[in-house]
């Protein structure tokens, strides 16, 4: 089972988002975890088989060009953790960074299991 649900558009700048503009932000809640997990591999995998090509709505049977993106709801110290992680890996000091069930996993070397991250001093090591 999937809700989906559209928010109420926030003014930006002196410029009202009207209810159904494509800035307006849709969200989806899974009744399951394992429904989820499985939209976000199929997420992920289209990403390693295209390129890192970004999925449009086309992707998904609609009529728009208009960019998906998908945020798996992190607390805001593990935001900041992964956004670190992946910085790091812009600068290909490890192989991945990636979330999962909430939590921050890296990747020193392709190969390796990943190894949660669990603080800043966790993510400094690889630094």
């Amino acid at each position: 089972m999937l809700i989906i649900f559209q928010l109420e558009p926030q003014p930006q700048k002196k410029r009202e988002i009207k209810r159904n503009s494509p800035n307006a932000v849709v969200v989806a809640r899974f009744h399951s975890v394992r429904d989820r997990n499985n939209v976000l591999k199929a997420f992920s995998e289209h990403k390693k088989n295209n390129n890192n090509s970004p999925i449009c709505l086309r992707n998904l049977g609609f009529d728009s060009d208009n960019i998906v993106f998908v945020c798996e709801g992190l607390t805001l110290e593990n935001r900041k953790l992964l956004q670190c992680a992946v910085q790091l890996k812009r600068l290909n000091k490890i192989a991945s960074a990636f979330s999962f069930r909430g939590c921050v996993y890296v990747r020193p070397q392709k190969d390796n299991d990943p190894i949660p991250i669990l603080s800043m001093s966790d993510i400094k090591k690889y630094d």
